[in-house]
């Protein structure tokens, strides 16, 4: 009995590197999927597995994977019943002269390293 698998691929946030979850499995940064999510639910994995490379990814099947929400608990039951708890972020803006001390700090250090390097090998 051989499966039938769809192409999966992974992006890495990071650096933008794309994975074929079956092909790059020993590439692949990610060692498990314990859920799976997108603007309308999060699905919990219910395998034995969760390796990313030994599940499957069918969300319409209910053995494989368990949603958050239902036709018995809506998304929208638990919007009208939540709050945020973390405060507003507000960000400053850095001024350019923050950044132009630490490049004239960073391109002095090079400079001494170089200097210092120079010296060693007279």
């Amino acid at each position: 009995h051989t499966k039938h698998r769809h192409r999966v691929l992974m992006y890495n946030p990071i650096d933008g590197h794309r994975y074929d979850v079956y092909r790059d499995r020993t590439t692949l940064p990610l060692r498990s999927v314990g859920a799976i999510f997108d603007e309308n639910n999060i699905w919990a994995n219910i395998q034995e597995s969760a390796k990313p490379w030994e599940i499957e990814y069918s969300l319409d099947r209910g053995k494989w994977w368990s949603p958050l929400f239902t036709m018995f608990h809506p998304k929208s039951s638990f919007e009208e019943h939540t709050t945020c708890v973390q405060p507003p972020v507000h960000y400053t803006i850095t001024p350019a002269a923050y950044y132009q001390a630490r490049a004239a700090e960073i391109e002095r250090l090079i400079e001494k390293h170089f200097e210092k390097v120079r010296e060693s090998s007279l």
